[in-house]
């Protein structure tokens, strides 16, 4: 009777192991993501007839912290650390030109604007 039981407790045991190792796989990591918003209110038209010009706007330059979606704090005097969990949604020099895009062209102060990436001629 006992040489039946010792299969049984075995496998009852095993079976226990195995189901109690899944609860101790690591919970899965949330990367949070950050946008920069634009709260200000654009009037439609500032004025009632745009220039006749289409502005075509430049890559916006900056340093490197700027140009890269990681999210950096100061670890020394010299040196710059990514935060682990946390990522600009894209990098803030390119959502920065995105609202100037949006806002200049939202004004009416022009006939069209552009970027200059996209090739199209313009006057300014």
């Amino acid at each position: 009777m006992i040489k039946k039981l010792i299969p049984i407790t075995l496998c009852l045991v095993l079976t226990a192991l195995v189901v109690t190792g899944c609860n101790f796989r690591p919970k899965p990591v949330t990367i949070r993501t950050y946008v920069i918003a634009s709260n200000v209110k654009i009037p439609e038209k500032l004025v009632s007839k745009p220039y006749p010009y289409i502005l075509i706007l430049s890559p916006v330059l900056g340093a490197l912290p700027f140009r890269t979606q990681k999210i950096l704090y100061r670890s020394s005097d010299v040196t710059l650390g990514p935060y682990l969990l946390s990522r600009w949604e894209f990098a803030p020099t390119h959502m920065l030109m995105v609202k100037m895009l949006d806002a200049i062209s939202n004004s009416g102060l022009f006939k069209g604007v552009t970027y200059r990436a996209t090739g199209a001629l313009g006057n300014l």
